[in-house]
């Protein structure tokens, strides 16, 4: 599963710099685990725990900043399905909750690098909104093969009073085997 993030950095008051045009996003990984709570054969609750690495690259002549942060993340989201013969197109919106569980930056300036600490600068928790789509396949009796697509938008900070409103974007690419129980 791959996670495509990046910080988007609001300009505040006291700091009117726009450094969102000096960002790139990050593609990293998330891994982690599933179910599907039928409400009816349209509607179910899908929650998940993952492991979510989100990041970003930020680059002003020639110093560059990088930073991951680390989160083991919770969404309970409302899926809404449209099931076929063996395929099931579905939509899925929710929250999600993050908790930080590790975090590293380094700053590099031609040749020199240096290794950060930013745990101490960060928020422990994030919450995002969530929007997605995906299909889910039968490839066996119980077997079901998933392919999604979801769009995160984190709703709180996640730096400590820095001077600058950011939060935390992402696309994720997923794709997974369900089992009927």
């Amino acid at each position: 599963m791959v996670n495509s993030a990046e910080i988007d950095y609001r300009p505040v008051k006291h700091y009117p710099v726009n450094l969102n045009d000096k960002v790139k996003s990050t593609t990293n990984i998330t891994a982690g685990l599933r179910t599907n709570i039928s409400a009816n054969k349209y509607f179910s609750l899908q929650p998940s725990l993952s492991y979510v690495r989100k990041g970003t690259t930020m680059t002003d002549q020639e110093l560059t900043l990088s930073m991951d942060l680390d989160y083991i993340e919770f969404q309970p989201l409302l899926r809404i399905q449209a099931p076929l013969a063996n395929v099931t197109p579905y939509i899925m919106s929710g929250p999600s909750v993050g908790f930080l569980v590790g975090s590293a930056a380094s700053l590099k300036y031609e040749n020199l690098k240096l290794e950060l600490d930013p745990s101490k600068s960060l928020e422990t928790i994030e919450f995002c909104a969530n929007i997605g789509l995906g299909m889910e396949f039968q490839i066996a009796k119980q077997t079901n093969m998933f392919v999604e697509g979801v769009y995160k938008y984190g709703i709180s900070g996640i730096f400590k009073n820095i001077g600058v409103q950011e939060y935390n974007r992402s696309v994720q690419l997923l794709t997974g085997m369900m089992f009927d129980i």
